[in-house]
């Protein structure tokens, strides 16, 4: 499908296609974080200081910028906002759309220039920006608006338009107060006011005002948009406008030729009024590309319509569409951004994921190949942090970042649950940090599952019991030094089941006061089955008589005492109850003095240290009390995390825990001195282990490739390490170091381990392999090279070769795509309509084998 232009629509010739790049996109509120740009370069718009105009395919910092709440992104420049209320642009300025009193070819910027106010100082408090074709707009904290640039049709806002009537420096938008939000289209502006309207001002030819005005006159004021209310997101696209309502409805109005209203309407008619799009509710913003259109769902999936010649929907095709289609492989977005015929999305886990034309790198995956499928961006690193906005501009791409902060606690779902057996509980994970923000950690490196309890099979985070039981998942998630731990109680059941009786464990013991006792739960079924109902939720522990702690399963009594818990249990509309008796009784010894292990010792900075306590009694007695809660730890010197018996320190330094044990009135102390040194690497930051999935034929063997990369930037190849453990999850066959060979055609997963001999840090990935009886090895077109007269078809065969040997037609599933040349591709048969040399690309995948070649059509 040939690349859409829209030079015709405008009705003056300017310079250059202007084209509406949408505004921001936060995914949370105004944090202040650092910029990053990627995609074209041609005129600075990446901001980095390249005066070679060097386009780039992977993230790359604009210069000066800081502190950054807003970012936006028009046809060929960038504008950001500080936290401290200054605005920032960059790029290309031939009408003065960078704002700094200066205009004209040679005065565009590689590097950010302070936005001035136009009375010899810079412009300040403003929250927000939005980029046009050539025009800029700008949101105060007062509710106003200013307005640079191109403004030929009253794109300004205030009160001029026409040949002269351009600025250079930010003038007031006229009659605008009290808004909330902005956007800009190629010539034309949207304004959200906090009563629910829109208002709108600039180009009209196609309706993108929205104003009812069917003899398509410009405004150089802002205009309403008719009968539009409660509204709480906009956006706008080179000629067409987009709104959500607070009832998730979306509606559109302008430029229709490529269905970009989303409406159905099979004319594709042009509206000067809002129409609604076919289908959408529960939708929580929008966004907009050239032709294009975005909203994000509640359920954080992502729709799209309009036109699609470059995989802009991301449903996989490159057919347009005139009513929303989803967007495949993406779920948990929490925000959208077009740019000329590209797309990008914004998850909830902090990563970025696009779409479409990428030819000059704006998909930011390290290529220029395109897609019309999602594919992640350069995933930013732990000290940059996740993403928490973005934007995009013509062909290029913003994004805003924040560093990772220390965690205060993690939320577990479920925390509590009952299943039938062999049913999987996958859990999610939610990091509370201490700044206030949350993020989805559930498959991020550093959270840690653990099954401390149950019989079963944990993989990642789903869990799945082989056989009636309860099961205690602990989790772990580590983050700016901190650790938060939480856990995860499933009770395994069988189905339809009524109870009989419960026996408790133990039912009568004698213990230490103080000294905590776990009590276990087993409950009999009228079908005579049984099972470990101990953290089940239908499990009710009550303490009917004594003087402690009754936390769940777990009693701790105060004084020397006898105590009674009593515990009920109900299944199949059932109670079964029963009860512990437990005999607190004093310790019989007195303490002479305590050993504490190691005394002294020095270990790399981040490693965690055990001690152990040992009593020695006046009876000439000894006993571990390392984790006896009459033993108290105390961090007398140092800066890092005591928990119980275990110091890990947070920097480079000598550290003094003093260790204190109680006994029959007694109190005996003694310390432990801690030399903490630099290790060899610090910890392990990323890793990386492939292949992650293939498909190779039976019985090839599958070599892997195992790396680390620490804190120091040090990078590793611990593939045949001896701390790295490889086994065989699923499949069969022989695993010899890092080499695997299948002994059968069948599907296999293979884990490696790798434990770093310094910190002790494991790291846990796998490998998904299909064996088959064959694969892809070549893909042949018939004819190769032809030359026929023009008007004369020319049908295209494709053959593929295995590995072996044998050959397939694989005409009917292969993809062919003009790569250049003037005709018409009906399937495998192209036509030329003149005389030139043509290039057919063909397509064929096979597992996760994809091949191409190309036939060659002369036309004369």
């Amino acid at each position: 499908m040939e690349r859409k232009t829209w030079l015709g629509l405008l009705v003056v010739a300017i310079l250059a296609a202007s084209l509406f790049v949408d505004g921001f996109c936060p995914a949370r509120a105004q944090t202040a974080g650092s910029a990053w740009t990627w995609g074209d370069n041609t005129d600075g718009e990446l901001g980095n200081g390249d005066t070679t105009f060097t386009n780039s395919s992977v993230p790359v910092q604009p210069n000066t910028v800081t502190n950054v709440i807003s970012l936006a992104g028009g046809q060929y420049h960038s504008l950001a906002v500080q936290q401290d209320g200054t605005v920032w642009a960059w790029g290309f300025n031939l009408h003065g759309e960078l704002g700094n009193g200066f205009s004209g070819l040679n005065k565009s910027s590689v590097v950010p220039l302070q936005v001035v106010n136009g009375s010899g100082g810079f412009l300040m408090n403003i929250t927000a920006v939005a980029a046009g074709g050539y025009h800029s707009l700008a949101l105060a904290k007062d509710g106003t608006v200013w307005a640079w640039g191109f403004n030929q049709f009253g794109d300004l806002g205030n009160g001029t338009n026409g040949t002269g009537t351009d600025s250079n420096v930010p003038v007031h938008v006229t009659g605008l107060t009290n808004v909330v939000a902005i956007a800009a289209g190629a010539s034309h502006s949207l304004a959200l006011a906090q009563d629910g309207t829109v208002w709108a001002w600039g180009y009209n030819g196609v309706g993108a005002l929205g104003n009812g005005d069917n003899t398509f006159t410009d405004s150089n004021v802002p205009v309403q948009v008719t009968g539009l209310t409660g509204v709480v997101a906009i956006a706008a696209g080179a000629y067409h406008s987009l709104a959500v309502k607070g009832d998730g409805t979306v509606w559109a109005w302008g430029y229709n030729a490529d269905g970009e209203l989303g409406n159905g309407d099979a004319t594709f008619t042009n509206s000067t009024v809002p129409v609604q799009v076919s289908g959408l509710t529960g939708c929580t913003s929008v966004s907009a590309g050239a032709y294009h259109s975005l909203a994000v769902k509640g359920d954080g999936t992502v729709s799209t319509w309009g036109y699609n010649g470059d995989g802009e929907l991301g449903d996989g095709t490159e057919t347009d569409s005139n009513t929303p289609v989803q967007v495949l492989n993406i779920a948990g977005a929490v925000a959208v951004a077009g740019g000329a015929y590209s797309s990008v999305a914004l998850l909830k886990d902090g990563t970025v994921w696009a779409w479409g034309d990428n030819s000059t790198g704006e998909l930011g995956d390290g290529t220029t190949t395109s897609s019309d499928t999602a594919v992640e961006a350069t995933t930013f690193d732990t000290a940059t942090g996740w993403v928490i906005g973005i934007a995009s501009g013509y062909s290029h791409t913003l994004a805003l970042t924040r560093p990772f902060g220390p965690v205060q606690t993690i939320t577990v779902t479920p925390a509590n649950t009952s299943v039938t057996i062999g049913t999987p509980v996958t859990l999610d994970v939610v990091a509370n940090y201490k700044d206030g923000t949350t993020r989805d950690v559930t498959s991020d490196p550093a959270t840690v599952y653990t099954l401390t309890h149950g019989s079963g099979t944990l993989t990642a985070n789903t869990y799945t019991s082989s056989h009636v039981e309860s099961a205690v998942i602990s989790i772990a998630y580590t983050s700016g030094g901190i650790t938060a731990f939480n856990a995860s109680y499933i009770t395994e059941t069988g189905t339809n089941r009524t109870v009989r009786s419960i026996a408790v464990t133990p039912y009568q013991t004698t213990v230490t006061v103080g000294t905590p006792l776990a009590l276990s739960v087993v409950a009999t079924y009228t079908d005579g089955s049984t099972a470990d109902v101990t953290y089940d939720p239908a499990t009710v522990y009550t303490l009917y008589h004594g003087v402690g702690t009754l936390t769940g399963n777990s009693y701790t009594s105060t004084r020397v005492e006898a105590a009674v818990v009593t515990v009920a249990y109900t299944a199949g509309g059932k109670t079964a109850k029963n009860v512990s008796y437990i005999n607190e009784a004093a310790p019989a010894r007195a303490v002479h003095a305590i050993t504490v292990t190691p005394y002294q010792t020095s270990v790399p900075y981040g490693t965690p240290v055990n001690l152990k306590v040992v009593a020695t009694y006046t009876d000439g007695s000894t006993a571990d009390v390392t984790t006896d809660p009459a033993t108290v730890y105390t961090l007398y010197h140092g800066v890092g995390t005591l928990t119980g018996h275990t110091y890990i320190s947070t920097r480079i330094e000598a550290a003094v825990i003093t260790v204190a044990y109680t006994s029959l009135g007694v109190t005996a102390k003694n310390v432990s001195y801690i030399n903490e040194t630099q290790p060899g690497h610090g910890r392990i930051i990323s890793s990386s282990f492939t292949p992650y999935t293939t498909t190779v034929a039976f019985p090839n063997p599958v070599t892997f490739k195992f790396m680390v990369t620490y804190a120091d930037s040090t990078v590793l190849n611990v593939s045949t390490n001896a701390a790295t453990k490889y086994t065989i999850q699923h499949g069969v066959g022989t695993l010899t170091g890092n080499s695997y060979t299948s002994t059968r055609s069948e599907a296999a997963v293979i884990v490696a381990t790798y434990t770093d001999p310094t910190t002790a840090q494991v790291i846990t990935k796998a490998s998904y392999i299909d064996e088959v009886s064959k694969v892809l090895t070549h893909l042949n077109v018939t004819p190769l090279t032809s030359s026929v007269s023009v008007g004369t078809p020319v049908t295209l065969t494709a053959t593929a070769t295995y590995s072996d040997g044998s050959t397939a037609d694989v005409t009917s599933a292969a993809t062919f795509s003009i790569q250049h040349g003037v005709g018409t591709l009906v399937g495998h048969t192209y036509t030329s309509t003149r005389v030139e040399a043509a290039v057919i690309l063909v397509t064929y995948s096979e597992y996760t084998v994809s091949l191409q070649n190309v036939a060659y059509v002369n036309s004369h």
